[in-house]
C-alpha cells in the first residue's frame, strides 16, 4: 500500500479508502482467500480458493476494487460496479452492485464490513443511484442482517 495513495473515504472507524493499484493484488488475493477458509469453517462455500487472480487484477485495472486502510494496514476490500449485466442482467442505471466485500478478520474491527457497505451507499448516492445491490446466499443475511429478500437468493437495499 503506498501512503501516497489518494483518499476516496472515510469509513466511522477511521479507515482510509483507496483506489486498488496493481500491486496490491497479491494483498487482496490473500485476503479472500483466507476469507474462503473462515467460511468454509462454518460451513458453506463463498468464493474459489485460492480466488482467481485474474478477477482481481480486472477489477483493480477497471477501477472498481477498493481498500480499508487503517494504520497503513489492508483491513478490508471491496468492489463496486456500475452495471453488472453478469450476474444481474441488463438493467436500468439505477444501482451499484457490490463485490468481494471482506474484512481481515483478524485484525479489522467488527463492523467493518457494514461501514465499507455505508461507505458504498454514500457513493451510490454520489452518482443518484436508487439501489444498492449485493448477490450473497439468503442463510448468510439470516444470521447478520433482518432483511433479506423475498426470492430469497440476493440482498437488495433501496435508500430512503
Amino acid at each position: 500500500m503506498d501512503p501516497d495513495q489518494e483518499v476516496v473515504g472515510l469509513t466511522v472507524s477511521g479507515a482510509s479508502i483507496i483506489v486498488a493499484r496493481n500491486d496490491d493484488v497479491g494483498h487482496i488475493q490473500a485476503m479472500l482467500s483466507a476469507a474462503v477458509h473462515r467460511v468454509a469453517a462454518l460451513g458453506y462455500q463463498q468464493w474459489w480458493d485460492p480466488f482467481p487472480i485474474e478477477i482481481i487484477e480486472n477489477s483493480v485495472c477497471r477501477g472498481e476494487t477498493y481498500l480499508a486502510i487503517k494504520e497503513g494496514t489492508l483491513v478490508g476490500t471491496i468492489a463496486l460496479l456500475w452495471e453488472d449485466p453478469t450476474y444481474w442482467w441488463e438493467r436500468p442505471p439505477d444501482s451499484v452492485y457490490i463485490h468481494r466485500l471482506c474484512t481481515n478478520a483478524k485484525i479489522a474491527r467488527p463492523g467493518l464490513g457494514g461501514e465499507l457497505l455505508s461507505w458504498a451507499a454514500s457513493m451510490s448516492l454520489q452518482r443518484d443511484r436508487e439501489w444498492i445491490r449485493l448477490d450473497t446466499p439468503a442463510s448468510k443475511m439470516l444470521d447478520s442482517a433482518p432483511t433479506t429478500s423475498p426470492s430469497g437468493s440476493a440482498f437488495e437495499a433501496r435508500r430512503r
